[in-house]
């Protein structure tokens, strides 16, 4: 589901009007995250890591409109829940995009995950298709190298918040990733962008 906002009586009129103007509207902002329980519930129960920090994002991701607002034909809408789009690869070459519904269950996303994964793999679907959807945010990850920030390709026009998290450290058990996180600062500021980290460590540190 999503609604057509009227800009003209938005209460974020002026600043997105404001940031859409610029060459870059976008707040890109890297900060370390613990990731220990999330870790450790993944080893003992044999889920992918990378499914699984995307469902907890997800699920934070969603509780939060500033990632939700997109550009659809010229208007602005907002969708009341959005899903992931992965990027994944073979061996690390011939990168390729799939998308996942967004699920409550943590092992249900998983398998989800997986099939769709396999089903790119086995039919050998490369790159990514021209069109897609617009209720997804982007995820990737770089567990080759470490960063303390990046910057992603982006589009202008689309509004898409992207997601980047880099190769794990272990400290003594601790385990952590840097998190990158985009969004157009039309949608979001950094008050609020705090408070989405803030929830993503409450819900990461409740796993069990």
């Amino acid at each position: 589901m999503k609604k057509i906002i009227d800009i003209d009586n938005w209460e974020r009129k002026e600043l997105f009007n404001h940031y859409t103007a610029f060459t870059n509207p976008f707040m890109i902002v890297t900060t370390e995250v613990d990731i220990t329980k999330l870790y450790y519930y993944c080893k003992s129960n044999i889920l992918s890591m990378y499914a699984s920090m995307g469902f907890y994002l997800l699920k934070t991701i969603n509780n939060f409109d500033g990632f939700k607002y997109r550009n659809e034909d010229g208007k602005l809408v907002l969708f009341d829940k959005v899903n992931a789009n992965f990027t994944d690869s073979v061996d690390g070459k011939d990168i390729f995009f799939f998308s996942v519904k967004s699920s409550d269950n943590l092992k249900e996303f998983n398998n989800n995950y997986r099939k769709i994964k396999n089903d790119y793999i086995l039919n050998d679907k490369k790159y990514v298709e021209k069109k897609y959807n617009i209720d997804e945010v982007w995820f990737s990850c770089t567990p080759w190298f470490s960063f303390n920030a990046a910057t992603p390709p982006f589009n202008h026009d689309n509004y898409i918040p992207q997601f980047i998290w880099d190769k794990f450290k272990n400290d003594n058990g601790k385990i952590t990733t840097h998190l990158m996180v985009m969004v157009h600062h039309g949608f979001m500021d950094g008050y609020k962008l705090g408070e989405f980290f803030n929830t993503l460590q409450e819900n990461l540190n409740k796993i069990k």
